[in-house]
C-alpha cells in the first residue's frame, strides 16, 4: 500500500468517526478545464499530520512533488497531455538554499 492509500485510508477514517463528509475534487469549468483539489490537498494535509507527529516516529517531509496529468491528447495515441503539469511545495524552508533575482529582459529577443 502506497503512502498516499494510507493517507487517504486515515482521513477517510477520521471523517467517518466525526460522520463528516469527505472532500471532493471537482471539475468547475468544463470550457477552461479548472480541477479544484481539496481531496488531494486533504490526503496530503492528512500524511504531514500523521509524519509531523512525535508519537509516530516518523521523519517529516521536506517537499512533496505531484505530477498532474490532465487534459486532452496532445495528437492520436500521445503519452503527453495539453496541461499536464508538476507541481513543488517546499515544505522545510530551510530546504531553499537560494533564490535568483529576475532580471530585465534582453529586447534583443522577443518578449513572450
Amino acid at each position: 500500500m502506497t503512502t498516499l492509500q494510507l493517507g487517504y485510508n486515515f482521513l477517510k477514517s477520521s471523517y467517518k468517526k466525526t460522520n463528516t463528509q469527505m472532500p471532493e475534487n471537482r471539475n468547475v469549468g468544463i470550457s477552461t478545464g479548472l480541477l479544484l483539489r481539496p481531496l488531494d490537498c486533504a490526503v496530503i494535509e492528512k500524511i504531514h499530520s500523521i509524519t509531523n507527529n512525535p508519537r509516530y516516529g516518523l521523519e517529516p517531509y521536506d517537499s512533496v512533488r505531484g505530477l498532474f496529468i490532465e487534459g486532452n491528447e496532445v495528437y492520436p495515441g500521445s503519452g503527453f497531455r495539453e496541461k499536464t503539469h508538476v507541481q513543488i511545495c517546499v515544505v522545510n524552508p530551510n530546504c531553499i538554499k537560494g533564490y535568483f533575482i529576475p532580471r530585465g529582459a534582453d529586447t534583443t529577443y522577443r518578449i513572450p
